[in-house]
C-alpha cells in the first residue's frame, strides 16, 4: 500500500526534539514497502495551510500509485491559482 508521510520542517522546537520527531516520521513511512517521507520545507504543523499545493500533490501521488485515474479530478485554474467559478 502506498504511504506518503508529510513532515513539517518548523515546529519551533529544539534541534534534538526536531530530530526525534523526524526519526519517528521516518519509522512511520517505513511501515509500508511503498512508504515515502517528504519534508514540507518552511511549513509549520498545519502543512495544509502553509503549503496546500504540497498536500494536493501528495494526495495525487498516492492516488496515482494506486492506479486511480485522476483525469476527472483535475480542474483548470485561473491565473491566481484558484479554481474557476462554477456556472450559475
Amino acid at each position: 500500500m502506498p504511504l506518503l508521510v508529510l513532515v513539517a520542517s518548523d515546529h519551533q522546537d529544539t534541534a534534538e526534539r526536531e530530530a526525534l520527531w523526524l526519526e519517528i516520521q521516518r519509522r512511520t513511512a517505513a511501515l509500508s514497502p511503498q512508504g515515502e517521507l517528504q519534508v514540507a520545507q518552511g511549513s509549520g504543523h498545519f502543512i495544509q495551510e502553509d503549503h496546500p499545493e504540497t498536500v494536493v500533490a501528495a494526495i495525487e501521488a498516492v492516488l496515482a500509485a494506486t492506479g486511480t485515474d485522476l483525469g476527472d479530478c483535475k480542474q483548470p485554474s485561473n491565473a491566481s491559482g484558484e479554481p474557476p467559478e462554477k456556472s450559475k
